[in-house]
């Protein structure tokens, strides 16, 4: 998640039959997706129906990949993602890895002048400032030391120590990364932006591990408003149905409170 970000020609002469549509999908300008949906991949995927744009989900499971090596992963890795991590993105011949730049790609892109502040700006800055303190202090520093050494503890070895401080050094950050919502209706403003994509994930990540316990009403009011989106609904409801329902009970709560 907070490796190096690599952008790259792709040669698809020596890969086999999940690259095979891309030439096609190239004329058509369908983009590709590939990830595991229950992994950071819902964020780009939650990201594209937002924007409505038209792509292609392309299964891709590191952890079942490498350990079974698969023909499939190999292909992937040699073909678009050398690091053999998901998601990436590939629109033309253009691809992009990292969950949170390919969101904010898209925003760029596609987003016809909204999602995102213009790039260069003092406002991009803050924005930027934001994305980069949820996946790095949120996510890489809290969340994922979870799954590092419960969920893949086969793989990286227990840390309880590691992860106990993990979970104290989230309670303290993620009170204070979302008191803006106190005051606003998104993470950005009045308006959705990209960030709000990850900060949705995110922050549904965090429930799911009992870490976020529904003590912050800002933000249980937050997910309501961005979990009743038709675009979470055809992003989450078939790919990842455990954080959908999760995510309709905030909606539930939200409606009830406010008489909709």
């Amino acid at each position: 998640m907070c490796g190096e970000i690599v952008l790259y020609k792709i040669d698809i002469q020596d890969v086999d039959h999940i690259f095979n549509a891309l030439s096609e999908s190239r004329k058509l300008h369908i983009m590709k997706l590939f990830g595991a949906p229950f992994m950071r991949t819902a964020r780009p995927l939650f990201m594209l129906e937002e924007l409505e744009l038209e792509y292609e989900l392309i299964p891709i499971n590191p952890r079942v990949g490498a350990a079974k090596n698969t023909k499939d992963y190999a292909e992937y890795m040699s073909g678009v993602n050398p690091y053999g991590k998901v998601p990436t993105l590939v629109d033309d011949d253009f691809v992009l890895n990292e969950s949170a730049v390919i969101v904010n790609y898209l925003c760029d892109q596609y987003g016809k002048g909204n999602y995102i502040p213009k790039a260069g700006s003092k406002e991009r800055a803050k924005y930027d400032a934001l994305c980069y303190t949820l996946v790095i202090e949120i996510d890489a520093q809290s969340l994922y030391m979870h799954r590092k050494h419960i969920g893949l503890k086969h793989i990286y070895g227990e840390a309880p120590t590691a992860v106990d401080a993990a979970k104290t050094y989230f309670e303290k950050q993620f009170p204070i990364y979302t008191k803006v919502l106190e005051s606003n209706q998104y993470m950005f403003g009045d308006s959705i932006t990209g960030l709000d994509i990850l900060c949705t994930h995110t922050f549904l990540w965090a429930k799911s591990l009992g870490w976020y316990k529904d003590d912050l009403s800002y933000v249980n009011n937050y997910l309501g408003r961005m979990c009743a989106r038709d675009s979470f609904k055809r992003a989450y409801e078939k790919h990842v149905p455990n954080t959908y329902t999760s995510g309709m009970k905030y909606v539930e709560r939200y409606n009830s409170r406010n008489k909709l």
